[in-house]
Formats: structure tokens, sequence, C-alpha cells
């Protein structure tokens, strides 16, 4: 590993800081993490998102019409 110093504000680094403590790692792994992440392009895991995780059935193919009925259902 590559020693590397940046600047960032204090809310930001606490900010930084309470998201590594809840993940259970250290600030730098957060940071290898995050940035990783934002230069491979993918996006993180939210289930807003997750379209499997909001509605898994087949759906009509003018569902933005028939709406109601399919959340009735």
């Amino acid at each position: 590993m590559k020693r590397t110093n940046f600047f960032i504000s204090a809310e930001l680094r606490a900010q930084a800081n309470r998201k590594a403590e809840e993940l259970g790692i250290s600030f730098s792994e957060l940071v290898r993490l995050a940035l990783e992440a934002y230069l491979s392009g993918s996006q993180p895991e939210d289930p807003l998102f997750d379209f499997d995780q909001v509605y898994r059935h087949a759906t009509p193919s003018d569902l933005s019409q028939t709406f109601k009925g399919v959340i009735e259902s």
C-alpha cells in the first residue's frame, strides 16, 4: 500500500469516522472502498434501486396504466 495524504472538512471526516465505526472497519479501509467503488462506477447497494426487491412478479406491459389492479392483487 502507498501512504497518501489529503484534506477533507472536519464534518466529512466525522461522518466518515461514524460510517467506518458502524461498518466495523478503519477510516482508511472506508476511503479505499469508497474510492474503488467510485472509480469502478459501481452503485451502492440501495434497496430502492434493487428492483427485484421492490416487485418480484411478472408485470403487464401497460403497468403504468393498470397499476391499481396490480397493486391491489
